[in-house]
């Protein structure tokens, strides 16, 4: 998985969380100064263990290292 990037507002650094909530596991990234977080991935109950975890992560993580800017050097 590639390393975060520093966070879009405060540049601060960032951390991969899971937490459980109404409808089970999930998996995000947070920034440790303000707070902001990326979309929630869940983990998925009816993969395996460790695959799930794998992929909801790579997915927040993806999630957060995107930025408005990228959209325009994809093109």
């Amino acid at each position: 998985m590639n390393a975060l990037k520093p966070c879009p507002f405060c540049k601060g650094e960032a951390a991969l969380w899971s937490s459980y909530g109404k409808f089970g596991y999930f998996v995000y990234c947070k920034c440790e100064i303000c707070g902001a977080t990326s979309k929630t991935f869940p983990l998925g109950e009816s993969l395996p263990e460790d695959w799930g975890e794998l992929t909801a992560s790579r997915k927040a993580a993806d999630a957060w290292n995107r930025r408005c800017c990228d959209a325009e050097q994809d093109h």
